[in-house]
């Protein structure tokens, strides 16, 4: 078991971690200086999921068949040890397909002891198995991937994948995706969805692979700046002021190791 202590404003939070033999978390213990303990337990395809929906137990088929036993079929949080919360995830698989991917399909969630509901729903996903289409409490939001499908270009609420179909084709929604970066041409048309998509909320980002986020452009067209030393640590968040084009920081970070 691992164990962080944290000490902010007098008040002390002491968080445990336990896990399974796959190395995956299976408890995290959250003890706060008032004596709250908040728990949250992870259910995974190997483990007792009796008392649970009949649809855990196709989901553990599916992560079993697959070699999958790291990904979580539920979790659960409780305070005090009162359960106040918990999520189901359900898995499907494409074995023997074109691609060979075990992915999530439903997030289901229990507020107390009331009625398991459906709020997430992977829709749709890309050939390299990166979910494209979500809906969240029946609002839907389509991702753009990029950087050999590695990190998500492109956020995209209130719309449909079908509606970004009409404007980019399939065809180079899959360049751009598995471009080693997209190019001014791929941006031009991932911007132009801002545009052609007046209803739709669009949020973009860019990468610097294996180290992070470089930047992202707000739907108000507000670009926020990422830049991290030579061991890959955030030092800098800003913005450029429109008119001086000096940065305006919003977060510094300095390190002493």
């Amino acid at each position: 078991m691992d164990s962080k202590i944290i000490m902010e404003d007098g008040v002390t939070t002491r968080t445990n971690y336990q896990y399974n033999h796959t190395k995956s978390y299976n408890r995290i213990e959250i003890i706060h200086s008032d004596s709250t303990i908040v728990l949250e337990k992870y259910l995974y395809a190997d483990d007792d999921l009796s008392g649970l929906p009949v649809s855990c137990e196709t989901s553990q088929s599916v992560l079993r068949n697959g070699h999958r036993n790291i990904l979580p079929i539920c979790i659960s949080r409780s305070v005090n040890g009162e359960i106040t919360e918990r999520k189901i995830i359900q898995y499907r698989d494409l074995w023997g397909k074109s691609m060979n991917y075990v992915y999530p399909i439903e997030e289901h969630f229990q507020v107390g002891d009331g009625d398991f509901e459906k709020r997430v729903e992977y829709s749709r996903y890309n050939k390299a198995g990166k979910p494209v289409e979500v809906r969240m409490d029946d609002q839907s939001i389509v991702y753009l991937w990029g950087y050999h499908s590695q990190y998500p270009i492109a956020r995209i609420e209130n719309c449909t994948y079908n509606e970004v179909l009409a404007i980019i084709d399939q065809n180079s929604l899959e360049e751009i995706a598995t471009a080693i970066a997209p190019d001014d041409g791929q941006w031009e048309k991932v911007n132009s969805l801002r545009k052609q998509l007046p209803d739709a909320i669009v949020s973009t980002f860019t990468y610097q692979p294996l180290v992070g986020m470089l930047s992202e452009t707000a739907p108000s067209g507000i670009t926020t700046y990422y830049k991290y030393d030579k061991a890959g640590r955030l030092t800098e968040k800003y913005r450029i002021d429109k008119q001086s084009g000096d940065k305006e920081y919003l977060e510094n970070y300095e390190y002493k190791y």
